[in-house]
């Protein structure tokens, strides 16, 4: 009877843990997501729509938890941030238009979910000194390390799986590290989006996303990154 009850105390606590309704939120946003990219059009045009009207609210209310300032002063932080997340969005918009859009989309958002569940877990795992502890105390160099590394051998293996090469090819190599870089991109986007919270001291920036928080709490990393794969594209091509 008491091992019963410890079973299914264990089991009530791995249901109510942080981890398992991120993911069991993964598990079905993940789909929808990939859905909408890969249809674009109006559906994805709503898709960021819908997410551009949900940042405004939570930005909006993130600033007004500071009850002492002024209204001139909340639009100053306001303004720009929305400015960031429109041009962000834009920059996904634009991204899908290109001749395969719809698999550069993709690639962008796996490299961003790749890059944070590795180094969720190296971070984790090895633990050491903090990244930035006064912005983000949870983040590690062991994970920024662990999330770059891993990022940038996935080409790589599946070059080896795929193509049954045994060496590396050049192009591989170049796109691990385009890859590892937008990961680096998107962790930058990451600790801005916790400075902010931190500076109005707000733990999440909603509860929309059960375990994630807010859209600002999941869109964080890919809000900066998408910006910078723009940049990579339109230099590129």
């Amino acid at each position: 009877m008491i091992l019963i009850e410890e079973r299914g105390n264990m089991a009530n606590k791995i249901l109510e843990s942080n981890l398992f309704k991120r993911i069991l939120t993964a598990l079905v946003l993940i789909p929808i997501v990939v859905y909408i990219v890969i249809e674009g059009g109006i559906l994805f045009d709503l898709f960021l729509g819908l997410i551009f009207i949900i940042a405004i609210y939570e930005v909006i209310r993130i600033v007004n938890n500071d009850k002492k300032l002024s209204q001139l002063k909340k639009l100053i932080w306001i303004i720009p941030i929305l400015i960031y997340i429109g041009i962000s969005l834009l920059s996904l918009k634009y991204i899908r238009l290109y001749d395969g859009g719809q698999l550069k989309i993709t690639v962008l958002f796996l490299s961003i979910w790749v890059f944070d569940s590795a180094a969720y877990f190296a971070g984790s795992w090895i633990g050491g000194p903090k990244l930035i502890p006064k912005i983000s105390p949870k983040k590690t160099w062991a994970g920024l390390i662990g999330g770059s590394l891993i990022t940038f051998i996935i080409p790589s293996l599946i070059s080896i799986i795929m193509l049954n090469q045994i060496f590396l090819s050049a192009f591989a190599i170049i796109m691990g590290f385009y890859l590892s870089l937008i990961g680096i991109i998107g962790q930058v986007g990451d600790l801005m989006e916790s400075y902010f919270k931190r500076r109005f001291d707000v733990k999440d920036s909603g509860n929309i996303l059960p375990g994630h928080g807010g859209i600002l709490d999941r869109m964080d990393s890919i809000f900066l990154a998408s910006i910078f794969f723009y940049l990579i594209l339109n230099f590129s091509i």
